[in-house]
């Protein structure tokens, strides 16, 4: 079960805790090709491709992926190591990242929608250009409806 923490809420033993645990300024591999090499488990909690918690931008709230194990303790620790080791079943992913594997395929669909609609935005984009490379008024009616497109599952993630 996944836990969340919501800063405004949260004791003052606990942020000066989490600041002794994971401290701001770290020096951080800032290329892919720095830290792929690294140490695993990655310690860089904070680091937005680490999998033991997200971070809401718009709010600040942390939501912990794997409440029950320290980050050292994680197998895998690094979506990106993931992207890399190829083709994997939605049970997998769903291990990975404590996930269902209905949940892991919910969001599969999400985005292979959400790539579909790209394709067909840039598609009228391309279209909606008339010979002198202006777009016509038409074709712009087109794309903003297109871009309107209501995802209630993509709202989710």
């Amino acid at each position: 079960m996944k836990r969340s923490i919501n800063p405004t809420r949260a004791s003052r033993t606990d942020v000066n805790i989490g600041k002794l645990l994971y401290p701001e300024h770290v020096d951080r591999p800032p290329p892919r090709s720095e830290c792929r090499g690294g140490h695993r488990p990655c310690p860089l909690v904070s680091c937005r491709w680490n999998l033991y918690l997200d971070v809401n931008e718009s709010t600040g709230s942390i939501l912990y992926n794997f409440p029950g194990i320290e980050p050292w303790e994680m197998e895998v620790s690094c979506a990106l190591d993931v992207a890399e080791s190829g083709e994997m079943t939605l049970e997998e992913v769903g291990a990975l990242m404590n996930l269902t594997r209905e949940r892991i395929r919910q969001i599969e669909k999400s985005a292979l929608r959400k790539l579909f609609r790209l394709d067909q935005i840039l598609r009228l984009r391309n279209d909606a250009r008339d010979s002198e490379g202006r777009s016509t008024g038409h074709e712009i009616a087109e794309i903003q409806e297109v871009d309107r497109f209501d995802d209630p599952v993509g709202d989710m993630l």
